[in-house]
């Protein structure tokens, strides 16, 4: 069954790296919120983001 929403924390992969949610929301908004491991937050399309998962 697959998870629709990201969970605050979830680990994901974006163009900019490896971050975290940075707040719980559905997988298919387009301003998804990523905290990435420079500490720095930005916030992504729904296309750019892929959890542990979806990555290969």
């Amino acid at each position: 069954m697959t998870n629709r929403v990201y969970e605050k924390g979830e680990k994901v992969i974006t163009k900019d790296g490896e971050g975290v949610v940075n707040k719980a929301q559905q997988k298919k908004d387009d301003d998804i919120e990523v905290k990435l491991n420079t500490g720095e937050v930005k916030t992504y399309p729904a296309a750019d983001v892929s959890d542990d998962a979806d990555a290969g």
